[in-house]
């Protein structure tokens, strides 16, 4: 006759432990993985809203305005070609299908323009990464023509809070060269910027400041 070993089997214990082990596992991937998604989606805003911008300058150089009117609305037809030849297919927010926020100066011949969207994740030099209070709905992530800094930018503001005039006021910049603008930052005879550094002070986020502090010029760099 064979004498039987010791045998121990798997206690409940054992096996709750090892769901539960599983469970969180499995709740990390996923979070880490909706992460994953909410970032690629905030990539696709980004390229989107500088795809606009892109689009409006087009138009801009050939009409001597932004759009308005109808042409506006157009902006508003998501993934159609309405927009062409400035615009081969409108974006629009890739999670909500909504069309992005467009702002212009009010008037038949709009001279600016603000552009504005959402972002799960914002990063701090960006315009709006702290909240822009536009028509009572908050934005993080802002773009505009190079002549403006994109409207409604706050630091705990209450909402609909007016905006000053002369931020929508396009500034005069006959003195420097050609695809460089005054900073946003300082006040209106003492106007700088963070030399060497892109987006910070500047009307976008390609742009760098130049090395006196005095000028932001468009870099491709910047923004990548």
């Amino acid at each position: 006759m064979v004498a039987k070993g010791n045998q121990q089997g798997v206690t409940l214990v054992e096996i709750l432990i090892a769901m539960a082990i599983i469970v969180i596992l499995a709740i990390i991937f996923l979070m880490n993985y909706l992460a994953q998604i909410r970032k690629a989606d905030d990539g696709r805003r980004r390229r989107d809203l500088h795809e606009l911008q892109r689009a409006m300058e087009d138009y801009y150089n050939d009409n001597g305005c932004y759009p308005h009117g109808e042409d506006l609305v157009k902006l508003q037809h998501c993934d159609s070609h309405d927009f062409r030849p400035w615009l081969d297919i409108v974006p629009c927010d890739p999670q909500s299908h909504q069309p992005y926020k467009i702002v212009v100066e009010d008037n038949d011949c709009p001279t600016w323009f603000a552009i504005y969207a959402n972002l799960a994740y914002p990063r701090p030099k960006e315009y709006c990464a702290d909240g822009c209070q536009v028509d009572g709905q908050e934005y993080t992530y802002g773009l505009a023509s190079p002549n403006i800094t994109p409207p409604g930018q706050v630091n705990n503001k209450p909402t609909n809070t007016p905006v000053p005039t002369k931020m929508l006021t396009p500034t005069p910049v006959p003195t420097l060269p050609s695809g460089c603008y005054l900073p946003t930052c300082g006040g209106e005879n003492n106007h700088y910027c963070l030399p060497d550094t892109c987006s910070t002070c500047c009307p976008g986020v390609e742009y760098r400041c130049n090395s006196e502090g005095t000028a932001c010029c468009y870099d491709a760099t910047c923004g990548q």
